[in-house]
């Protein structure tokens, strides 16, 4: 199975691909998700390999019912549930975080000084909503973090050259003083992440941003912007 890792992040964690899994098309083949679809069965076996990949406790992984907002949800009990979120923090050891995607940003968060994690869920909604600064605040608040401790990787997600949208869309992102992000018909979501993180107070050396597109790479990652019918990516951080 091919994952992707950062080097910044002290935190075990991992930017799953698409490869190593058992579902069948469209969801071929590590699918994560269980609302798209796909075999409940085969996830579920899906779920299996990316904890022993990782050396993760299955059981108690946390994801979310991800709803394109800005909300944020401290974990600070096991056996959580599932949250209605895009963003969850804890300092919990060895309760694994999981943000799912196909195309939006999966952003993973880490404080060693605090010993404090976060998995985003970043896409256009979550963006413009400044969901990140929404999430730092709640470290901060929380545990006490210091923005300039917490690291921030960014995992595979649509590129600015394929991330086609409306006139509307555009105008959205310039009222909210994003114009710095508008390629014509094209939004750079990464440009407005790495801002909001600066405003925020997070060192340009903390952030990375891998080099993969989502849909440039089809064939390596889930994209809904290329198949529509398909399965979604994890991103999993776990002290």
């Amino acid at each position: 199975m091919q994952c992707y890792d950062s080097h910044l992040l002290g935190a075990k964690h991992l930017f799953s691909s698409r490869s190593g899994g058992v579902s069948k098309a469209p969801y071929a083949s590590l699918n994560l998700a269980y609302h798209v679809g796909d075999k409940a069965a085969d996830v579920m076996r899906n779920h299996r390999v990316l904890a022993e990949t990782l050396g993760y406790d299955l059981k108690k992984l946390v994801f979310m019912h991800q709803i394109h907002s800005d909300r944020v949800v401290v974990i600070d009990k096991e056996s959580f549930g599932i949250p209605s979120c895009d963003a969850l923090v804890t300092n919990l050891r060895d309760v694994p975080l999981m943000v799912m995607s196909a195309d939006c940003a999966p952003l993973l968060m880490h404080d060693e000084t605090r010993g404090v994690i976060a998995a985003v869920h970043a896409g256009r909604a979550g963006a413009f909503g400044n969901i990140v600064k929404n999430v730092i605040m709640t470290m901060q608040e929380h545990y006490g973090c210091e923005p300039a401790d917490i690291e921030v990787a960014a995992g595979p997600r649509i590129c600015a050259s394929c991330y086609e949208v409306s006139p509307k869309e555009i105008d959205e992102a310039a009222a909210l003083g994003y114009e710095f992000a508008c390629q014509e018909n094209r939004l750079d979501i990464d440009a407005i992440l790495k801002h909001q993180l600066g405003e925020c107070g997070v060192l340009k050396e903390n952030m990375e941003f891998l080099p993969h597109c989502t849909k440039c790479a089809s064939d390596e990652f889930f994209s809904y912007r290329a198949d529509r019918v398909t399965g979604r990516n994890a991103s999993v951080i776990v002290l």
